[in-house]
């Protein structure tokens, strides 16, 4: 699953969002860790997976825990 994804850091709008920007930069640091790894989804949703087992949705607006 590992590659590269571009998920507008930020972007609502047209306008910065400072708080995605920091929780995206902080999940980046997860996986250059190699603790995680994200791909995208078909419907446009980031996938997030911990080494550990846990599994997340990234959407627009909302995260989701899918395991």
């Amino acid at each position: 699953m590992r590659r590269q994804v571009d998920i507008g850091v930020g972007r609502e709008h047209g306008r910065a969002d400072p708080d995605k920007a920091s929780v995206v930069a902080w999940l980046g640091d997860l996986i250059r860790a190699g603790h995680a790894e994200w791909g995208m989804l078909g419907n446009g949703d980031i996938e997030l997976r911990f080494i550990t087992g846990e599994a997340f949705h990234l959407g627009a607006t909302a995260v989701t825990r899918v395991h």
